[in-house]
């Protein structure tokens, strides 16, 4: 890449430096580069000599007074080195009598047998003259080398892959070079894999022998063309083995299917690396049996019937077999599901619980038959709003909070959603209850201290399910009094004393918790006192000495503790290979010794033991395995039975070997005719069965199986092969082709037979003209083909063969007889003389054919100026003759090929002479102009044109409006600039006179109209407005305004906000209705385009805003209140609401019940004395009306319930009273 690169940058940097040479032609001028003619280069290989002619660019010749002087010519074609001298003389007696001058341009015009060809390079072959002198002077080079060269193509040729030993040839001779005539060197060179010879590394197509087999060899290419330049290309050569290589089954991917499902097996991404796969053979090895479609195609199916157990899996073999017998097998599940069943929810049983309670709801029970649940979703439906801890878990949580929850049923529903998305629901109470329940003490659990500890009694675990506790009271039991810190704390301490308590003893506390309605409950915790514990000591066992497999028994039961009991064991292992212990808590574990090693090995354990006091020791011991190794056990397989021709596996899989695994497997040929096995060190060696005649025979074959310490085990398995006759084959001979009365034999002798041979053969001609055979049971039968027709005939014959055993093959053969064809006579016509231009017409009628006909036509030009012809393959076809002559005959000469119905051909020419008629030029002046005062204009005569020469002249004149100065009234696109024309227009009028190169001359005109500058219009969309919901808003843009014409159009377009529906937004005042919107309103956005008549245009944008209708408040009176007598009540409003504005006044009315005072009945929440009340308490209700800014109005109502007070006897009143009976106090009515 990088020789390309450095080879395109010194290619541009010399096309940059012949631009610059170019551009500043000094005297002597000189053009360089490559001077093309007629698309073709001049080169040295297609140069037959030229003249070069200089004229001016008008067409006058530089003629000198010495008109003798000879023009530049090239007669003797071109070398490597030519330079072509023009002398252009400084002076002409008629035209320019002080010669050439600086500015005049020249065109160099090329001829090649009095023809001019056109010139590409140097662009249009033009020069100007730089200076004036005695002799302007131009070098042309038109050499080869002075083209632009392009480098090379390197194509290596395709990777291949061969065999080793195989003769390989790389070929280079795709390789090209753009540039014609340049010649390549070829040059080869390996970059990988092991050497080779190359037969000549300079050769495009050298050879080599290929290496051992899996190499892989690249070589690279490179190519030089004559100037230097390359290119590289690489390629591969992969060397592969003669042994063939099995092939890979794919069965495909597993597949989930349900019952009712059409089910494609897939084994068509089976492979075979070095062939084909031949045959597919599929068959199910597990499940209900199905009705499969073809088991020997690529691709298996079958429907799974609706009856098909659910979760069944079936499991089907893929068998493949390649183009030399080798085969591979592949499996595929596919798991039958049914139609999924919606899953079961339950959101537990209805509860019953008391306010304050902690509540667990329950869906955990809820089940999906066929799948699982993703996904619970809970939902209160009734009862006050409970705020629960995780709506979307199985078990959410709330608190019923203490207050007005009493009596009250709440009710929850559940929604579960299984992994296919089918939901259910339930639903589950919870009624809260007021009766209050007694507490629950706990006194913690039961400790053991030491002698001197201090000692923490713990009741804080203690609770109250529907209110709080609101007392502990601890007191000692049993035991040796000690003194607690504070009774009545939850947390009372004391410290056991050395004088106090002597050895071990029990100490028992009762705890009394009280709640805050009177309720109590006890509890009870022992705390025992002991002495200073001594660890226990940890006993492991003797170490052992076992054999590998036996049964292991660690002992650490003689472990004791002195002054207590151990109440653990935990074995660990510390070495050696794991094993698995029975019980590791057990004090006497058990294992078995690893069977799996190849020497012996020492596995060491620890026992940990535990005392009753916490202490802890530790003890290890070791366990020794010693390794005897056991010998393999060879198993050859099951006996065989098989055809001639099969290919048999002996498998030797089953044989194992109970410890160390078998190194190696030996087959060998104990009885029957030797076959060759695939390879005798294998598990599963192959072979292919051989002939074995009408009587069969049995081959027996011993496997020697030895494991890694050397000890040996051997069985035998015998395979059975029977004879299976074969069909004979046929074959007729290849297709002939023959003339009549040709002697003709029937070939029937590759026919052949693979086991007893052919008895006999016999031929049977089933179409054509009867023949008669020499010997219809002959092998190779003779006759002479018949006459026939013009268009020939096909006779069909067929051979049938037959074996020893009487089976039968047929074939079938061809003989086309064809006609004895003469051959046909062409005539194209006479020569013809015809005018440039002028329509021609070719005659091949005159053609003729002396037996079957002329079948086709087919003309083809072979010289002169390519023309088109009608219809190449029409007898007489007609053409136009080449109008683009220089004054002079061209000659014209078509083929003529007739071709009969036979196929045979003859073939005429013709010459047309076409004769040169000048015509006249097409001026065209261009399309007409608009354009503003003060443009540039430019008229464009380009697009004038000659049908026979060119055109060697333009001339410009204006024949109307304000007059203007053309830049150069004789160039091809004068320009000029247009005069100022004020607020109105003016049209210009030029006329272009051409002339071409034969004096002929044509003229046209253009007009060019000056327009003033259009100003653009005024957009003004109208004033803001406001607007309420549902009105109709009209959008004005009729302020809109164009100082110089008119507004042709309006366009309305909506910026932001709700969409609305305009009635036209083309209409200068379009409407729309105000749409609905929220509480704060909305601002919607619009522009206005507007358009002039001259397609000007301005923006305006308008904003409507959009007020929310009011709705009325909402009144919230508060929740039901219960209050006692006595109390200070508080209405409360504050929950009243108005989304559409505010409320401004709040009014509260008592509506029943006995009347009270309200502080303040205009205030959100005045308050009230709860009045006296008898035993059965009193409901009053009040009504709540709240007014909004707009005078709407809304009401609630409430009730209170007032409750009686009921006092309990004092201690003094209780001798007289009656226990359990309560009386009001003084003052309390009745």
């Amino acid at each position: 890449m990088l020789k390309k690169c450095s080879v395109a940058a010194v290619i541009l940097f010399l096309f940059f430096l012949s631009l610059i040479a170019w551009a500043q032609i000094p005297i002597p001028a000189r053009i360089g580069g490559t001077l093309t003619t007629d698309n073709m280069k001049i080169t040295s290989q297609n140069d037959t000599g030229y003249t070069f002619l200089v004229t001016r660019e008008d067409g006058t010749d530089f003629i000198s007074a010495d008109e003798n002087l000879p023009r530049a010519e090239d007669t003797d074609g071109l070398n490597s080195s030519d330079w072509y001298l023009i002398d252009i003389p400084v002076y002409n007696q008629h035209e320019q009598p002080d010669g050439a001058v600086p500015g005049d341009t020249g065109v160099i015009h090329v001829y090649r047998d009095d023809t001019e060809l056109t010139v590409i390079s140097p662009p249009d072959g033009q020069f100007i003259i730089e200076d004036s002198g005695s002799n302007t002077r131009i070098d042309i080079i038109a050499v080869a080398e002075t083209h632009q060269n392009r480098p090379p193509v390197a194509d290596a040729g395709t990777g291949q892959t061969v065999s080793e030993g195989d003769t390989v040839i790389l070929d280079g001779s795709g390789s090209s070079d753009p540039d014609p005539g340049d010649l390549l060197i070829y040059q080869w060179e390996q970059t990988t894999g092991p050497p080779v010879m190359l037969s000549d590394d300079s050769d495009a197509r050298p050879e080599f022998t290929a290496p051992d087999a899996g190499e892989s060899l690249t070589f690279e290419l490179t190519v030089t063309d004559n100037d230097g330049l390359s290119d590289t290309d690489t390629v591969t050569v992969n060397v592969t083995s003669d042994e063939n290589q099995p092939p890979v089954a794919d069965a495909g991917p597993n597949q989930t299917v349900t019952e009712g499902d059409f089910v494609i097996l897939d084994g068509s991404n089976s492979t075979d690396s070095d062939g084909q796969i031949d045959t597919y053979s599929w068959r199910q090895t597990r499940g209900p049996m199905m009705m499969l479609s073809d088991t020997t195609e690529a691709q298996l199916t079958f429907t799974v019937s609706d009856g098909d157990p659910e979760g069944e899996s079936l499991i089907f073999e893929l068998t493949v077999t390649d183009d030399e017998g080798l085969t591979d097998t592949d499996s595929v599940t596919v798991n039958i599901t049914s139609e999924n069943q919606p899953p079961v929810a339950d959101a537990g049983p209805d509860q019953m619980v008391a306010e304050g309670d902690f509540v667990i709801l329950d869906g955990s029970n809820s089940t999906d038959s066929d799948g699982q649940i993703v996904a619970y979703s809970w939902r209160q439906i009734g009862g006050s709003s409970m705020s629960l801890s995780d709506a979307t878990k199985a078990q959410p949580t709330f608190t019923a909070l203490d207050g007005n929850l009493a009596g009250q049923a709440l009710t929850f529903e559940l929604t579960v959603t299984d992994n296919s998305g089918l939901t259910s629901t339930d639903q589950v109470t919870v009624n809260i209850t007021s009766e209050n329940r007694p507490p629950v003490a706990d006194a913690g659990p039961d400790q053991t201290a030491s002698e001197e500890e201090l000692v923490t009694l713990d009741g804080s675990n203690s609770s109250d399910a529907d209110g709080r506790i609101a007392s502990y009271l601890w007191r000692q039991i049993s035991g040796t009094p000690v003194m607690l810190s504070d009774i009545t704390t939850v947390r009372p301490a004391f410290i056991v004393s050395d004088s106090d308590i002597i050895g071990e003893e029990a100490l028992t506390f009762e705890l009394i918790v009280t709640d805050n309605g009177g309720l109590q409950n006890t509890d009870r915790v022992t705390v025992n006192i002991t002495s200073e514990n001594q660890p226990p000591v940890a006993d492991a066992g003797q170490d052992q000495t076992v054999s590998k497999g036996d049964f292991v028994t660690l002992d650490g039961s003689d472990s004791e503790d002195t002054d207590g009991e151990i109440v653990s064991y935990s074995w660990r292992q510390t070495g050696g290979t794991v094993v698995n212990l029975s019980d590791t808590a057990d004090p006497k574990p058990t294992f078995t010794a690893m069977t799996a090693i190849l020497k012996s090995e020492s596995l060491t354990f620890e026992l940990v033991v535990t005392d009753d006091g916490g202490l802890q020791h530790t003890d290890s011991v070791t366990v020794n395995i010693i390794y005897t190794n056991q010998p393999p056990v060879a198993d050859a397989g099951q006996d065989q039975t098989v055809s001639e021709g099969d290919i048999v596996i002996l498998d030797g899989s089953g044989s194992g070997d109970p410890d160390d695994g078998i190194a190696s497997y030996l087959w060998r040929q104990t009885g029957g005719t030797g076959v060759k096995l695939s390879d005798a060190a294998a598990v599963q060696p192959m072979f292919v069965a051989p002939d074995v005649g009408q009587s069969g025979r049995s081959f027996t074959f011993e496997l020697v199986v030895t494991d890694y310490d050397g000890l040996r085990h051997s069985d035998r398995v015998t395979v059975n092969i029977i004879h299976i006759n074969q069909p004979p084959v046929a074959d007729a001979g290849p297709n002939q082709m023959v003339k009549e009365a040709d002697m003709v034999m029937l070939d029937g002798s590759d026919s052949s037979d693979p086991d007893d041979g052919i008895a006999s053969y016999l031929w049977y001609q089933t179409e054509g003209t009867r023949v008669t055979l020499s010997d219809s049971t002959a092998v190779q039968p003779v006759f002479t083909a018949p006459d026939i027709g013009l268009t020939g005939e096909s006779l069909i014959f067929r051979l049938t063969v037959t074996d020893y055993n009487g089976s039968e093959r047929t074939d079938y053969v061809t003989v086309n007889v064809t006609h004895l064809n003469r051959p046909p006579v062409a005539d194209a016509g006479p020569d013809q003389k015809i005018n440039e231009g002028c329509e021609a017409t070719l005659n091949g009628s005159a053609s003729a054919d002396p037996d079957d006909g002329i079948a086709s036509y087919f003309w083809r030009q072979t010289e002169g100026t390519s023309v088109t012809l009608s219809d190449a393959s029409a007898i007489r076809p007609s053409f136009i003759a080449p109008s683009d002559i220089l004054p002079a005959s061209k000659t014209l000469t078509f083929e003529l090929t007739v071709t009969d119905h036979g196929g045979l051909k003859d073939s005429d020419h013709v010459t047309l002479n076409v004769t040169f008629i000048n015509r006249t030029p097409a001026a065209d002046a261009g399309p007409v102009q608009k354009v503003n005062g003060g443009d540039i204009v430019t008229l464009d005569g380009s697009h004038s044109t000659d049908p026979d020469g060119r055109i060697v002249s333009y001339l410009w004149t204006q024949t109307d409006g304000t007059e203007v100065s053309l830049s150069n009234a004789t160039a091809m696109q004068p320009t000029f600039a247009a005069p100022g024309v004020g607020p109105k227009s003016e049209a210009l009028t030029f006329k272009l006179t051409v002339t071409d190169d034969g004096g002929l001359k044509d003229t046209d005109r253009v007009t060019v109209n000056i327009i003033s500058v259009n100003q653009p219009p005024v957009a003004d969309a109208g004033p803001d407005d406001s607007a309420n919901e549902g009105e109709s808003v009209i959008l004005d843009g009729s302020d809109s305004s164009d100082a110089d014409g008119n507004i042709v159009s309006y366009l309305w377009e909506q910026m932001n906000g709700t969409r609305v529906a305009f009635s036209d937004n083309t209409d200068v005042q379009p409407a729309f209705t105000a749409p609905d919107v929220s509480v704060n309103g909305e601002s919607l956005i619009f522009k206005l385009t507007v358009t002039d008549d001259g397609g000007l245009k301005d923006t305006d944008r308008v904003t409507v805003n959009i007020i929310a209708a009011n709705q009325p408040p909402v009144a919230n009176a508060g929740y039901p209140q219960t209050a006692e007598e006595g109390s200070m009540v508080i209405l409360d409003g504050s929950g009243s609401r108005d989304p559409y504005g505010r409320i401004t006044s709040y009014l509260w009315k008592q509506i029943s019940g006995t009347e009270v005072k309200l502080s303040d009945a205009t205030a959100m929440r005045p308050t009230f004395a709860a009045p006296l009340v008898d035993s059965n308490g009193i409901t009053l209700a009040f009504e709540l009306t709240v007014t909004d800014n707009d005078g709407l109005q809304d009401t609630d109502e409430v009730r209170v319930t007032i409750n009686d007070i009921i006092t309990p006897l004092s201690e003094s009143d209780e001798a007289g009273s009656t226990s359990g009976c309560f009386i009001r106090t003084a003052g309390e009515g009745l």
